[in-house]
């Protein structure tokens, strides 16, 4: 995904693609549109945002939101099984990227059921139940993660996602309220095999260092204490005993 204002991102990231036997299209949703009042009220659940999250979301979260909302559904208008979803601020090496997607597609991607499988660093994931993908990768479960800038997602994850966040009020890298909301199954390859790309400065990180939790209702400090209790009770009953809890 790359929005036209950002060619030269475009064109960073048109050069690692060049070098992949993948077919791939740029998507973007038109600002002007989409994030106009008359596009918000359409596209955006405001309240329920703020109850959820304990704040609305940035201008540039729904734009980021919206755009993978978007290459979703276009992606659900193709024949295609899977889905590589990528930001235009992200880096990789060619050659081991392509290597790794065709063993991960020929051993661990699944059709069976809603899976996103991340391809960047995750904050925290469990060493059980991994799956080799070759000497050196393995595909892990994800207790935590944020950052949405590559990943891989079948037909399942996409249509729940939809369905789920039809009008935006989970961000795009969300990928805990995704897995409790939407019921989509999040994995990573692990060591990572794409990052941010350090030339570049993510647009995003600097939208949301500008914010403050200033909005919370009584529905989201109520939620939120239950869901930190029942994540608590989790990891020290369950993950870090029996699961090989580990946090990066």
């Amino acid at each position: 995904m790359s929005p036209p204002k950002f060619s030269d991102r475009k064109l960073l990231l048109e050069k690692k693609l060049s070098r992949l036997d993948f077919h791939y299209e740029f998507l973007s949703i038109n600002d002007e549109t989409e994030l106009s009042e008359e596009g918000l009220k359409k596209n955006h659940d405001r309240q329920k945002t703020i109850d959820s999250f304990g704040r609305d979301f940035t201008r540039g979260e729904i734009a980021s939101t919206l755009n993978h909302l978007c290459a979703y559904r276009k992606f659900l208008d193709s024949g295609d099984s899977f889905a590589i979803i990528l930001e235009d601020d992200v880096t990789f090496d060619a050659s081991k990227f392509a290597s790794i997607i065709n063993a991960l597609l020929g051993r661990g991607a699944t059709t069976a059921e809603a899976e996103v499988i991340l391809f960047t660093t995750v904050n925290e994931y469990l060493k059980a139940n991994t799956l080799e993908i070759n000497n050196d990768h393995k595909l892990v479960p994800v207790v935590r993660a944020l950052g949405a800038q590559a990943y891989l997602i079948n037909r399942f994850a996409a249509g729940n996602a939809l369905k789920t966040n039809e009008k935006s009020w989970i961000l795009c890298d969300d990928w805990v309220r995704y897995r409790r909301h939407a019921k989509i199954k999040i994995s990573s390859i692990f060591p990572p095999i794409a990052k941010s790309n350090p030339e570049i400065a993510s647009s995003l990180a600097q939208d949301r260092s500008r914010t403050s939790r200033g909005q919370k209702t009584l529905k989201y400090i109520l939620s939120n204490l239950r869901y930190k209790a029942t994540t608590y009770l989790l990891r020290y009953l369950w993950q870090k005993p029996f699961r090989g809890y580990t946090s990066r």
